[in-house]
């Protein structure tokens, strides 16, 4: 629908497309630091990104101009070189091996400070329990026990003992005998 005249036309609300658009202007801004030399050198190499907008208000991104839309922008961009690339990523390689190389030493001194740290603390609490264990020794040698046997009378010790009688029991007696038949 074409704008009225003296009204503004309205932004579409932004869309994924939008958001899309400002990652590869960020990406496109952060290889912007290609020099001139470095462009022609490589002028095979290098590809051509289009923005269009379409007639509905859409936003296309192409390596090919689409026809009938209008181009916004463009960019050129400049392939990598194969063995540059190689190269950086064989270097990329190598920093993150010597990084989980260093890491792990650390994670090891780690362990080993704990290690000896547990075996100290083991040593001192040993040398302590031995330590108690002598004064307890010798405060037993210093200590002296007798064990006295136990006094009795004369006459306890013949009389059979007999548990006393409480108050108001009676002790039980034999049942009576019945007769004998010829008797």
């Amino acid at each position: 629908m074409p704008p009225v005249a003296g009204t503004k036309r309205r932004r579409p609300a932004p869309t994924g497309m939008d958001s899309a658009l400002r990652c590869l202007i960020a990406a496109l801004a952060a290889c912007g630091g290609i020099s001139t030399a470095a462009a022609e050198q490589t002028a095979s190499r290098m590809s051509q990104i289009y923005q269009q907008r379409t007639a509905d208000g859409g936003i296309v991104l192409s390596d090919r101009p689409t026809p009938g839309a209008p181009i916004q922008r463009s960019w050129s961009i400049v392939g990598e070189d194969p063995v540059a690339a190689r190269e950086r990523s064989e270097r990329v390689r190598l920093e993150a091996q010597a990084v989980s190389e260093r890491i792990q030493r650390e994670l090891d001194r780690d362990r080993q400070r704990a290690d000896s740290t547990e075996v100290e603390r083991l040593r001192r609490s040993l040398a302590e329990a031995r330590r108690d264990a002598e004064l307890a020794r010798e405060a037993a040698r210093e200590t002296s026990v007798v064990y006295l046997p136990r006094w009795r009378s004369p006459q306890a010790r013949i009389q059979p003992t007999r548990p006393p009688l409480r108050s108001g029991s009676v002790r039980p007696t034999q049942p009576p005998r019945a007769p004998e038949p010829g008797a």
